[in-house]
């Protein structure tokens, strides 16, 4: 009986070891006017595993395992941008992210096309 508890202990020892977690930190913000960026978007590639911004632009997540994993971060009408962490047990503090406006993006909302036939309504020949 003694036998079978030092057992199970032992065999339950090392999955809990195996499955330690890394914390991730870190702030988003822009980078023209220093303002924090809410409600962006933090995933891992090729996982469904997503995580978003405060009101502040912090985060602030564990992840299990010990592997390098591919932070995708991402925000609307912001350049994103990616990061490769070894997640080791040790937790990772990325700081202040400076992203970018994506100014393609501002370019074409603000387009305006107009025809022949905008010009004919405003002008009356008499």
């Amino acid at each position: 009986m003694r036998l079978a508890i030092v057992l199970a202990v032992l065999c339950c020892c090392k999955p809990l070891y195996a499955q330690q977690s890394t914390r991730v930190t870190g702030q988003l913000m822009e980078k023209a006017n220093k303002l924090s960026i809410s409600n962006a978007k933090i995933s891992l590639e090729n996982t469904l595993k997503e995580f978003s911004t405060d009101s502040d632009g912090k985060f602030e997540f564990d992840l299990p395992g010990r592997e390098t994993e591919t932070l995708h971060v991402s925000a609307l009408d912001f350049i994103p941008k990616r990061f490769s962490l070894h997640l080791d047990g040790n937790p990772i503090d990325l700081g202040v992210i400076y992203l970018e406006r994506d100014i393609a993006h501002e370019q074409t909302d603000n387009l305006i096309s107009l025809t022949d036939d905008d010009f004919t309504e405003d002008f009356v020949f008499t």
